[in-house]
């Protein structure tokens, strides 16, 4: 298990070169709105200026609404997770 402390740099340092698959799952409060959503990703984490991951890489909503974003592969492409 990582620990990331406090800082998104610092969960960028800890998670590049980590081949583990991940899950995310973060809280955001906006005035008195609340929202919970997340990410999975089963491959390598490099910084690049490129696409990773794979067609099991998702984005989720948990709250206020349940919501499944799956990859998108129009038009021959590949855009599954940016890291940079």
């Amino acid at each position: 298990m990582l620990s990331f402390g406090t800082s998104f740099n610092r969960m960028a340092l800890e998670l590049n070169g980590y081949e583990g698959g991940t899950l995310f799952i973060i809280k955001h409060k906006e005035n008195d709105q609340e929202f919970i959503f997340g990410a999975i990703k089963h491959t390598l984490w490099e910084e690049q200026l490129a696409y990773q991951g794979d067609s099991q890489s998702l984005i989720f909503s948990l709250y206020p609404q349940f919501h499944l974003y799956t990859t998108y592969k129009g038009n021959g492409g590949q855009n599954y997770c940016y890291f940079n």
